[in-house]
């Protein structure tokens, strides 16, 4: 791979190249689109990710504006522990998704 060069068409090279690796590479572009079932899996886990993410506002939202005597030091704590919870399973779909729609990993050693 050629870095820099003199007159800057390497580095347009180098860029090209990438591109073309990173989309050969990508299951999403070249499976998760054309694939119905794949389609539909990605666009709900999507939701569900959004779903999560809002949910864990809520709770902190509905946590922040309520008075203490209002709400049980129970109840509170079982909120904030709900919105933690939405977080982290937020992000762990998040993960997983990636690693199955999107990144196509290529193992070098079995070729």
């Amino acid at each position: 791979m050629i870095v820099s060069s003199t007159n800057g068409d390497s580095a347009f090279q180098f860029e090209k190249l990438s591109f073309l690796l990173n989309l050969e590479l990508s299951r999403y572009w070249s499976h998760v689109v054309n694939c119905r079932s794949c389609n539909a899996a990605h666009k709900g886990l999507n939701a569900l990710e959004v779903v999560l993410q809002v949910a864990s506002l809520a709770f902190v939202g509905i946590v922040a504006a309520t008075k203490q005597s209002v709400m049980s030091l129970a109840a509170r704590n079982t909120m904030i522990a709900m919105a933690v919870v939405c977080f982290a399973g937020s992000k762990l779909l998040a993960h997983f998704i990636y690693k199955n729609f999107h990144y196509q990993d290529y193992n070098h050693a079995f070729r």
